[in-house]
């Protein structure tokens, strides 16, 4: 699985050259990195991502629960309101 995470790694770094505004690209980078227990390397990439479409509920939920892994509980929970904000319907 490693070879094909690093191989993946490449081709979403070459994704985000090209485009660094499809957010795909660095959604795929933080699963890999949450994959990876790199949380804190995940939390900036689903930020990247949030910047570039802030309305997604489901990557504030992500973000939500890849703050909870560092104890980072209050952005956890600002992570987490917001995705509820954005999808009645979502979460709790």
């Amino acid at each position: 699985r490693a070879g094909r995470d690093t191989d993946a790694v490449a081709a979403y770094q070459k994704a985000i050259e090209l485009n660094k505004r499809f957010a795909a690209s660095w959604l795929g980078l933080a699963d890999i990195y949450c994959r990876q227990a790199r949380s804190k390397d995940a939390i900036k990439m689903f930020q990247r991502a949030l910047n570039i479409n802030p309305n997604d509920h489901r990557v504030w939920n992500n973000l939500g629960l890849t703050f909870l892994k560092v104890n980072a509980f209050e952005e956890a929970a600002q992570s987490f309101s917001k995705a509820s904000e954005l999808d009645n319907g979502f979460g709790w």
